[in-house]
This record gives C-alpha cells, structure tokens and sequence, in this order.
C-alpha cells in the first residue's frame, strides 16, 4: 500500500503529480507563455527562435519541459529562498519563482529566455518546506496524514531585457490515513529531502 493522491485538481510541478495529463500541468502553460514573452521582447526585434533556460536542476523539471518537446539549457544558481515570516503563504511560490529569474537574468545570452519555478506545499495556511531530516520528514507526513492541503506551483518566464510573465496553478492532494511504518518506509526508502512537503507523488 501506498501513498494515495485523491481529489488532484491538477498536475503539479516539484512534486511531481503525475496522475493529471501533461496539458494540465503548469509548463505545458509556457509555449503560449515564452512565445508571448519572445513577441513582446520588441516589434524590431530579430525574428529567430528563442533559446530556453532553465534555471533549475530538479530532474522532474527537466523530464517534463523535454516531454512537452522544448530545447533548452540547464543553467541554475544559488537564490536566497527565505521569505519574512508574515509574507502570504499562497504567494511564496509565485514570489520565489520571479526571485530566481530575477537573479538568472545577468547572465543570459541575447535571444535567451530563462523559466524559473518554485512550489510549495500548504496545510492550514502554513507553508511545509523541504525536511531538514528523517525525523522532520516524517512528522510533516503524520501532519498530511488523513488531510487535504494543497500544492501551488509558481512559474516566472523573463527575457534578457527582464521583461517577465509569471503565473500559478494549485492542486489540491488528499492522502489517505497513512501507518506510520508506512511513511518511515517511504522516508527510508525514497530520502525525500529535497522536497517541499517531505514527499513527491511520484513516487507512488
């Protein structure tokens, strides 16, 4: 027995929620997005294709632009992911994600687009981060045990000149009531401590 993801509104990004379709999914929102961005970069602006950054090395971003048949180019650095203790919790995705192509855009090439992500899981309004052990790991999963808590994905597309577009997409998980040899095998198991909310769906 495993995780069970019910009630998923939509696909979501970091963690990966596989069980919705690929067009559901907040990249599969980018082609309209990038191509928006590239025609509004200037009317005397060169015509060729632009190239794509990605400003991430999370594997499960890169599988996905590459499934939705995007060229790009990894290309991340070190952001400082820490937000004041009163900032929204809804909006620290969306924050962080235009943080981080802010901070990429010094370093991008004419004709470059960078697209820079950020997730957060939220139960009861507060924000549950990356785990920073076993022990953490499990007790944020004895919190989402039995629960619905909600996954918001923030995506910020911006040329060389920082001209932007971001935008969001939440879906909302319900796990079922998990044993708690159940998350100590999945925590052992699948070391997820590199994810928002001690988890990633698709792993299940």
């Amino acid at each position: 027995a495993g995780m069970i993801c019910s009630a998923l509104t939509t696909a979501t990004l970091a963690n990966g929620c596989t069980l919705g379709t690929i067009s559901q999914h907040p990249f599969a929102k980018l082609k309209a997005h990038a191509s928006r961005s590239a025609d509004d970069c200037g009317a005397n602006s060169s015509p060729s294709p632009k190239k794509l950054v990605l400003a991430s090395q999370s594997p499960r971003r890169r599988e996905l632009l590459s499934a939705l048949g995007f060229d790009f180019e990894v290309r991340s650095q070190n952001v400082d992911e820490s937000v004041d203790s009163g900032f929204p919790a809804r909006e620290v995705a969306l924050h962080l994600a235009r943080k981080k192509a802010a901070a990429a855009v010094p370093n991008l090439r004419p004709g470059e687009i960078i697209v820079a992500a950020d997730t957060t899981v939220l139960l009861d309004n507060q924000v549950l981060g990356k785990p920073v052990d076993r022990s953490d790991a499990i007790t944020t999963l004895m919190k989402l045990s039995g629960r619905s808590h909600e996954v918001v994905t923030g995506v910020c597309v911006t040329d060389e000149h920082g001209k932007s577009e971001a935008f969001e997409d939440i879906a909302l998980v319900t796990f079922r009531n998990l044993e708690k040899w159940e998350i100590e095998h999945y925590v052992d198991n699948y070391k997820p401590f590199d994810k928002a909310g001690s988890y990633g769906i698709q792993d299940w």
